[in-house]
């Protein structure tokens, strides 16, 4: 490790990059010996002209990182007076001679070290006034977390919790550190460093067993299990806490008998889920099961000649029934039966938007629907006013919105194989009074990313009225549909040219690429897509996206570069785009695609002009709309999207798409992956691969078993003594 320097000084000049782009580049100086260093950070931005103790560390280039950046008093050479009465507003020449004599020249160190001193020479308007001038730290704290290399963890806990005894050690010394984790989503391991630090943990403490229990299973929940054998659960316990067995057990025992754990039994084995994931579980069922044993109502005076026969009983089935369950493949005539039965509660009084809605877990579905029906979707997120999971609503929000979820009787949601545990839980503890749920989707789809198989798991359960839709609505695609049809049924599934092709290669190269130049060509960009599974290699999404650019983009300017995955990526003007976060207050959600537009410089809040990056994306009516990004949001939020991922793509459709099928992906190619996947297209699909693999996985597909556990599905499993 390279030697560290400390000095006091400040920083007078920002030579590059800036808060916007992530990045930053600062020319500092060491007041006592007047040299300057060239300073690169990364994570947090100093204020020029204000003095700190500055701590760097040389790097590889002529330059130094900062390491940590601590407010400290001014050297004011003998004239605290003349700094008094000419910094601070309220503060006259008089009193501030009175201060000085009275106090000394050390005035200001005095009430640093003592926030508390009494000043009767102050009023409480000059008190305030001086106190804003002061550092706003504890030098206990500061010593502490730098020190430990924790001043990232410690400016990140400044911006987040005010302690009340006016310092973090104080506060958190015989307080449970791993609140930071649980409340404030602190990062476990700086917590973790922390609270050992603190002295206030070992190797046996409930505390920080719960905090890891916690993140292991969280870790685990992603991929759709909410209940685990205890080996599963130690085993990922393991990677992130060092823990003998024995120990484990006792610690388990106390967190099953505190409730952070649940145990379930089921035919002799014992299983555990989080007790809150357990509780929520228990509550989506509950309600569900609540509504359902309402009154059957009755259909009057609604006739459509446009129904076939499954939608008409998925229809009728949905009107009568306080909860129903319609599944159906792509082509299916789901959105049309949405139509319809929000036309039907609209003839019957309903008024869309307040008693009834239509929702969906993500914009380009909602945009879909909207689209089509006419009918105004909106995302979980979005009528909820938030942009993840897991995120907490704002007490004023609920305020605000909760007569509007009250008003809710009638809740529509479509694609529901991509809703977890965790959003469907949050949605119906917020919209209590719901009479009728309609869940729309398809049983074959993957299911969500997070806790949970929803769709499946409530099917199974056989407790809710289910139909399946069958025929194909969709006229120019009936190859595709009986070809996704055939792999669902564990047939071979048939061919016909240019309408379901082989491009029969590994290297992506040669036909993969002309045929791809030839359909952008003739259908346009946003006509075709290429889907692989995973990111990185050389079937991934990063090295097919670079490859792809080349092809469609090459000659454009470059404005941006970043890392990703370790591999260095370029972004140009016209380059296809996806976003990866919602954006609720600007109508842009996660799976939106768009074009880069501009770049130039902005006058942004503070007056400063920084690097935007503006990106076009198309309105529910196809006008276009224009979003400006830093740099910084640029790069955590946008990503080339020549090719994009399954679970991406899931819920849209587009006429040309490519999917590309290797044996690199073998752990990912799996039946509902596949499906998911190659019934997107609706035109023209393309296998990218060896068609020998392509059938003998499908050949294998009559062989997986479903390994998605969960806590519905046991007690499925149960009430049907299975």
């Amino acid at each position: 490790m390279s030697e560290q320097i400390k000095f006091k000084g400040v920083f007078y000049r920002k030579q590059a990059g800036g808060e916007d782009k992530g990045w930053a580049l600062f020319l500092s100086r060491d007041d006592s010996t007047g040299k300057s260093y060239a300073v690169f950070t990364t994570k947090f931005f100093p204020k020029l002209r204000v003095p700190y103790e500055i701590v760097l560390q040389k790097n590889k280039r002529d330059s130094f990182n900062l390491i940590s950046f601590v407010e400290v008093l001014p050297d004011l050479y003998g004239n605290l007076e003349r700094f008094l009465s000419s910094s601070i507003p309220s503060i006259g020449k008089v009193t501030a001679q009175k201060i000085v004599e009275k106090y000394g020249e050390d005035f200001l160190e005095k009430i640093s070290d003592d926030p508390n001193m009494e000043i009767p020479e102050l009023s409480e308007k000059q008190r305030e006034e001086l106190n804003s001038f002061l550092p706003q730290h504890d030098k206990q704290d500061i010593d502490f977390f730098t020190s430990n290399d924790l001043f990232y963890f410690y400016e990140t806990l400044k911006s987040k919790i005010k302690p009340s005894k006016g310092s973090y050690i104080k506060e958190y010394k015989f307080k449970n550190p791993y609140s930071l984790f649980f409340e404030n989503n602190m990062n476990i391991f700086d917590v973790d460093k922390f609270a050992i630090l603190l002295g206030n943990v070992n190797e046996k403490s409930f505390n920080r067993f719960e905090a890891f229990i916690y993140f292991s299973i969280k870790e685990l929940e992603i991929d759709n299990n909410t209940v685990y054998r205890i080996t599963d659960i130690f085993t990922e316990l393991s990677k992130h806490l060092e823990i003998d067995y024995n120990t484990f057990t006792d610690l388990f025992i106390e967190a099953i008998n505190k409730k952070v754990i649940k145990k379930i039994t089921y035919k002799n084995h014992d299983y555990f889920s989080l007790y809150s994931t357990f509780i929520k579980e228990e509550f989506i069922y509950g309600f569900l099961l609540e509504i359902n044993s309402g009154s059957d109502e009755k259909v009057s005076n609604y006739k459509s000649s446009k129904l076939d026969e499954f939608q008409e009983k998925a229809f009728i089935n949905a009107v009568t029934k306080n909860v129903s369950i319609i599944s159906g493949g792509p082509g299916t005539g789901k959105t049309f039966l949405i139509k319809e039965l929000v036309d039907y509660f609209v003839s019957k009084g309903a008024k869309y938007g307040d008693q009834i809605k239509i929702l969906t877990p993500t914009g380009r579905v909602s945009s879909n629907i909207t689209k089509k029906s006419g009918y105004a979707a909106s995302t979980i997120h979005s009528y909820l006013s938030i942009s993840k999971d897991d995120e907490e609503i704002p007490a004023f929000i609920a305020e605000n919105m909760i007569e509007k979820w009250n008003a809710l009787e009638t809740l529509i949601i479509d694609e529901f194989s991509m809703v977890n545990i965790n959003i469907f839980y949050k949605l119906l503890t917020n919209c209590q009074y719901i009479k009728k749920i309609i869940i729309i989707g398809d049983a074959h789809q993957l299911p969500a990313i997070g806790p949970g198989n929803l769709l499946n798991d409530l099917i199974e359960t056989n407790k809710f009225a289910t139909y399946f839709l069958h025929n194909n609505h969709r006229s120019e695609s009936t190859e595709i549909f009986n070809h996704y049809s055939a792999l669902n049924k564990d047939e071979t599934p048939p061919f016909k040219k240019d309408v379901i092709d082989i491009i029969d290669e590994d290297d992506l190269s040669n036909d993969f690429i002309s045929t791809y130049k030839k359909e952008v060509k003739e259908k346009g960009l946003e006509n075709v897509i290429v889907l692989s599974p995973v990111y990185s290699g050389k079937y991934g999404l990063i090295e097919l996206n670079k490859k792809l650019q080349e092809v469609l983009n090459n000659s454009s300017e470059t404005i941006i570069t970043k890392k990703e995955r370790g591999i260095i990526v370029n972004y140009k003007i016209n380059d296809r785009v996806i976003q990866t976060v919602n954006r609720n207050n600007e109508g842009i959600y996660n799976g939106d695609f768009g074009y880069i537009k501009s770049f130039g410089k902005k006058e942004n809040d503070k007056g400063e002009f920084v690097n935007q990056i503006s990106v076009e994306f198309n309105n529910i009516d196809n006008s276009k709309k224009v979003i400006s990004y830093t740099e910084n949001e640029f790069k955590q939020e946008i990503v080339l999207a020549y090719a994009v991922s399954i679970h991406k793509f899931q819920g849209s459709e587009v006429d040309t798409l490519f999917y590309i099928v290797n044996k690199a992906h073998q752990t990912m190619n799996r039946k509902k992956l596949v499906y998911t996947g190659i019934s997107r297209a609706k035109k023209h699909l393309f296998i990218v691969g060896s068609v020998n693999y392509y059938l003998q996985l499908i050949h294998n597909f009559k062989f997986e078993i479903s390994d998605v556990k969960t806590h519905i599905k046991i007690e499925t499993q149960k009430n049907k003594g299975i």
